[in-house]
């Protein structure tokens, strides 16, 4: 029996072509396309598709996003693994997922790869789509963080932000991440732990619920810093503020902190948490200076509970 003749011989085509017709491709028909062979996967990763990030979000499913402003319709991961009661732990386990579904509504299009994984899925779309950038959200608690370490070898992660409200987990997911750029976290976590992540080199460190002491500020090496909970008065501030003019925390170009303290306006805050230290006034706050000529602006604001105050180093 003759063979079937394809009714569009995709692949006989002039390169320039392919690479003509392959550009025009939407995520529907590139992703299952880039699947079918070797030639077929480097033909979509060389037809210029971008992809200014992708985003994984741990949550009820799993999901992976691309350029999520763009608002396109999510990658939903799924699995074939229904073959006993306990499938969706073992699924979370070893994050096998082998299928991947398209759309809002779960149902556009889902196909399946024989032993398949998230990691492997992720290999493929930053692959495929040229990406550097990816970012990582923990909605739910439930994912092994042995997986995790395993999905995510080799990646170097841009921000991991955790929405998980668990000490515990926070920590070990954390502790099993490869290098990420940003981390936020909501747990109130030990002060050792704490020290632990603020002593690495961090682009952005959020911890919105964390107390924290002048010695774990002084200790934070993270380009910018975003502490949002109490544990500072404005003595603790001036200390720091007297520090850094001398030195301390040198890589830190942007901190906003707030200060368990509240001053009846916000030039009494200034002039406590300055005390001692030169400063100028200028539009809307006031510049201090380190001793090798750098120059930081500082603006405060009154709350009813608190003061926040704003920092942002000038190089």
């Amino acid at each position: 029996m003759s063979s079937i003749q394809p009714s569009f011989p995709f692949l006989f085509l002039p390169d320039e072509e392919q690479l003509r017709v392959a550009r025009v491709m939407d995520a529907f028909t590139a992703i299952p396309f880039s699947l079918c062979s070797k030639k077929s996967k480097e033909l979509i990763r060389l037809s210029g598709r971008k992809c200014r990030v992708i985003q994984v979000i741990f949550s009820r499913r799993c999901v992976i996003e691309l350029d999520p402003r763009l608002d396109d319709d999510p990658i939903i991961l799924t699995s074939s693994n229904t073959g006993n009661p306990n499938s969706l732990a073992h699924v979370k386990k070893n994050l096998l997922y082998d299928g991947l579904a398209f759309g809002r509504q779960h149902n556009n299009l889902e196909l399946f790869m024989d032993n398949f994984t998230l990691q492997t899925w992720m290999k493929l779309l930053l692959y495929i789509t040229n990406c550097r950038i990816v970012n990582v959200f923990f909605v739910r608690a439930g994912y092994y963080s042995s997986a995790i370490q395993r999905t995510f070898h080799g990646i170097n992660l841009n921000t991991v932000i955790m929405m998980v409200i668990n000490r515990q987990y926070t920590l070990n997911v954390i502790k099993q991440l490869p290098t990420t750029r940003g981390l936020t976290y909501l747990s109130n976590l030990e002060t050792k732990d704490f020290l632990k992540l603020a002593i690495q080199n961090f682009n952005e460190l959020t911890a919105s619920d964390q107390t924290i002491t002048l010695s774990g500020l002084l200790a934070v090496n993270s380009v910018n810093f975003v502490f949002t909970a109490s544990g500072l008065n404005g003595k603790d501030v001036n200390r720091f503020l007297k520090l850094w003019t001398n030195g301390s925390n040198p890589r830190l170009k942007h901190l906003t902190l707030e200060i368990d303290q509240v001053w009846e306006k916000s030039d009494d805050s200034i002039c406590e948490l300055t005390r001692g230290i030169h400063r100028q006034r200028v539009r809307s706050g006031y510049d201090i200076f380190r001793k090798d000529g750098v120059q930081a602006t500082l603006w405060v604001n009154t709350h009813p509970d608190h003061t926040g105050l704003n920092m942002f180093v000038w190089s």
